[in-house]
């Protein structure tokens, strides 16, 4: 599910930023700009993004109202004193929160965020060499950087760090998301806990910022034992590519998730980024029926809608026979049909290509556990749960954008432009700032609050 965005996700070292959120980036454009020296000062560049921007967003008032020449002119004045890149991305994106146009943003190698979105493609071609990083994710509030998320079995979380710890310095030095960790060296970083200050050592690794997270989401899986029921945990960092897919895949389908009580699923943090071809997918492991799906429509600037999925559609993502009628319970097949041989041809089919419907994903007890840090894909797989009533919420409500999105590259390599170009329709309902309120309200023990709930219910079954 992509981002001035209201959120901005800083990866260990690696997240930091400001509330930026990238629900949905499409596929990817090359932006054919000159590889100028002094990139942030040329008009050039900055009439291409804002013809870009003007083109594809998703909102025609936005453009009626703000893209004016005097507002062209202004930025114009504006980015004559910028003194680096990151002074001509401020600007921009000044302009962009200002106006309050959701998942649009301009990326410089010098935030984290750019590093993620450039990383998850890198099955084919590279687009950025990975980066040194602990495993955090951060929010920015003010000049201090705050740990909101930590990676099962990186090296922030190995080294005791935890939630709500403000960064201070990293060797002796002021905190920085990109520069403050490199070559694998022992760090020393300095965090404020409380009113305490402490200090950890502790070993960056090198990694593709997207691999990371798809790692610590397998890293994340885990057994919880409470008396004698048995319940399954997992943090699903990110949505993104098929990757995403195949991890939780193999994640749901695990020996150890076998006879399990129920599942809690940790939508919280990490990347939702809105690749709607996905969308089936995603629903299966979770729903026994088709008949649960709720269509989903994108709407561009000139209300053109464009349908993405439908209960009855056909859709086959990862190969030929994932999530066809083959591997639906409620299939039927002519008894005519019905030979022998064909019965033993079904038989196998099914056993090579619909794992995910034998796990008890799709029946058994399901709490998702959210916060204003579920955005995008994540955050509409939440919807979705929460209408088909399949699921029980907990945590606090989501930041409710709903917007898909387009990344723009630069042949210079260092900085890229995100475009919010389409609004999504969850069935009839336009999803715009409509946040998902959980069942029950908790910021704090969240996942024993999910066992206890599991526990519960599950015992009024018996």
């Amino acid at each position: 599910m992509l981002m001035g965005f209201t959120m901005k996700f800083f990866f260990g070292l690696v997240f930091s930023t400001i509330l930026l959120l990238l629900p949905g980036v499409g596929s990817s454009s090359i932006w054919a700009l000159p590889a100028q020296r002094k990139v942030y000062r040329s008009a050039h560049t900055l009439k291409q993004v804002w013809r870009i921007v003007k083109t594809n967003v998703y909102d025609a008032s936005i453009i009626r109202t703000f893209f004016t020449q005097g507002s062209y002119h202004h930025l114009q004045n504006e980015i004559k004193k910028a003194k680096s890149l990151a002074d001509f991305a401020r600007v921009v994106n000044t302009f962009f929160d200002g106006i309050s146009v959701l998942g649009t943003s301009f990326l410089t190698n010098e935030d984290p965020l750019f590093y993620l979105v450039h990383s998850y493609g890198i099955s084919s071609r590279p687009y950025v060499n990975p980066i040194w990083h602990i495993g955090m994710i951060t929010k920015r509030k003010g000049s201090q950087h705050i740990i909101s998320g930590l990676l099962e079995g990186y090296p922030g979380m190995k080294a005791g760090l935890q939630r709500g710890d403000i960064l201070l310095q990293v060797n002796g030095k002021p905190f920085h998301p990109i520069t403050s960790f490199c070559c694998g060296s022992l760090v020393r970083v300095k965090v404020q806990r409380r009113q305490t200050n402490m200090v950890v050592f502790l070993r960056p690794v090198r990694e593709w910022l997207h691999n990371s997270l798809l790692q610590a989401q397998y890293n994340s899986l885990k057994i919880i034992q409470s008396g004698q029921k048995k319940f399954g945990y997992i943090h699903v960092w990110t949505t993104t590519g098929v990757q995403a897919v195949q991890t939780l895949k193999r994640l749901m389908s695990h020996g150890k998730l076998s006879g399990i009580d129920g599942l809690i699923v940790d939508l919280r943090g990490g990347f939702g980024d809105f690749q709607y071809m996905y969308w089936h997918s995603y629903l299966a492991f979770f729903l026994q029926h088709r008949k649960n799906y709720v269509p989903l429509f994108l709407v561009d600037q000139l209300k053109r809608k464009k349908k993405v999925i439908s209960p009855s559609s056909l859709f086959k993502p990862i190969d030929n026979h994932e999530h066809s009628p083959l591997c639906d319970k409620d299939t039927y097949y002519p008894p005519f049909l019905l030979t022998p041989k064909l019965l033993a041809q079904i038989k196998e089919l099914k056993k090579r290509y619909c794992n995910i419907h034998r796990f008890r994903g799709s029946r058994t007890p399901l709490v998702l556990l959210i916060n204003k840090e579920t955005q995008g894909f994540k955050e509409l797989l939440a919807l979705q749960l929460k209408v088909a009533h399949r699921a029980f919420l907990i945590g606090e409500a989501t930041a409710g954008v709903w917007i898909k999105q387009q990344v723009y590259l630069a042949k210079a390599r260092r900085f890229s432009l995100v475009v919010g170009t389409h609004k999504v329709l969850f069935s009839s309902l336009l999803l715009r700032m409509a946040r998902v309120t959980p069942h029950l309200v908790q910021k704090k023990s969240i996942v024993q609050r999910g066992v206890r709930f599991l526990l519960k219910q599950t015992s009024q079954k018996r």
